[in-house]
């Protein structure tokens, strides 16, 4: 091949629909009481795509691109229920795309990188796009869940912290732009298939906490976020330009954290990362628990929280679009309930839990 390949990148000029991104900063991943009991709007749910292929038989066939799909009834309509009791209470999802221990399932065969090492538990492996079998397997996956659960969803993540490849996105050991290049072929699928279903919704690159360093010492395993931003940032420009936003972890044992947000989004701002001269969008999403549990008591966890969401809420973090946390036993006691706090934040009740924040913290 001489040269890079180009896409489209209008894919929403014949969509049906049109998701608004407008949304609450604020977002909170529990129960759909819990949810609505805390007045958030917005929460996460994670999709493993490697639950959906099933033999013929108990499934919904789905015709796509000349094909017939079979996907699980079963867990199809765990996910109906989920998002229909998300819709009543007024709360739109994130969903985030993985691909997770799939193995156990060998109608997921096709979906999984043939890169990929298989282990013992918890494998997450990297989206398939080397074959045209995985491509449009993906493509159909894709396209079926958008065109179903259009106008309830807020946007898709493409795999969860990316960055920390052997773990969470594996396909075996490569450089950093064989991997970005693999990731852009699974993301632009993603992102056509979505886009053409529904104009507005967004999609994110996620990555994890580890902005300028890798989190392993092999350099095929992990890598380091703001290089593999960089790299798929101008493989997805080169190649057609397409909105893409961001999705990082803000869990504090890494470098992207709250108090270093503001020069993440700064860097977003950087013109070889613009989409038509406008910075990038930012989730903050927690989509793990390791956040937590490290020996904070909760009037401390419920400060830092009170902090985190001014700095987020600032002039300096201007594109965050969205503070997704994760819900926490911790987080209930008697002086200052967490629900309470996630309700009236961002309220003109605010004032009273900043004082308490500045009590706890000491500022």
């Amino acid at each position: 091949m001489i040269g890079s390949p180009r896409y489209i990148t209008n894919p929403e000029i014949k969509a049906p629909e049109k998701t608004t991104a407008d949304h609450a900063v604020k977002g909170f991943i529990a129960s759909t009481p819990v949810l609505a009991e805390a007045g958030v709007s917005l929460t996460a749910l994670r999709v493993n795509l490697g639950e959906l292929p099933v033999a013929a038989g108990d499934s919904i066939a789905y015709e796509y691109g000349g094909s017939t799909y079979h996907f699980s009834a079963g867990y199809v309509e765990s996910m109906d229920r989920q998002l229909n009791d998300l819709y009543i209470a007024g709360v739109s999802p994130i969903l985030v795309f993985t691909l997770d221990e799939s193995g156990k399932n060998e109608q997921a065969a096709p979906l999984i990188h043939p890169g990929a090492v298989t282990r013992t538990l918890n494998d997450s492996y990297a989206f398939n796009t080397e074959t045209a079998e995985g491509t449009a397997y993906l493509s159909a996956v894709s396209d079926f869940l958008v065109r179903r659960y259009t106008g309830r969803i807020a946007g898709i993540t493409v795999g969860n912290a990316i960055d920390n490849a052997y773990l969470n996105y594996n396909m075996g050991k490569r450089t950093i732009a064989e991997f970005a290049d693999s990731y852009c072929r699974a993301f632009r699928v993603v992102y056509n298939t979505a886009r053409s279903a529904d104009s507005g919704i967004r999609v994110y690159i996620s990555i994890g906490s580890s902005w300028d360093k890798s989190m392993t010492t092999d350099p095929a395993l992990s890598y380091c976020g703001r290089d593999l931003i960089d790299i798929i940032g101008e493989q997805l420009r080169r190649e057609g330009n397409i909105p893409w936003h961001l999705a990082a972890d803000p869990y504090d044992f890494g470098v992207i954290s709250v108090d270093t947000l503001p020069s993440l989004c700064a860097y977003l701002r950087r013109e070889g990362l613009l989409y038509e001269n406008t910075s990038r969008r930012v989730l903050l999403l927690s989509a793990s628990s390791d956040y937590y549990g490290d020996g904070r008591d909760a009037r401390q966890l419920a400060a830092e929280y009170i902090a985190a969401f001014l700095t987020v809420s600032s002039d300096a973090c201007a594109a965050v679009e969205g503070f997704i946390v994760r819900d926490n036993p911790d987080f209930a006691y008697d002086e200052f309930d967490f629900y309470k706090i996630l309700r009236y934040i961002d309220t003109d009740r605010s004032s009273e839990y900043i004082t308490f924040a500045s009590g706890v913290l000491g500022i």
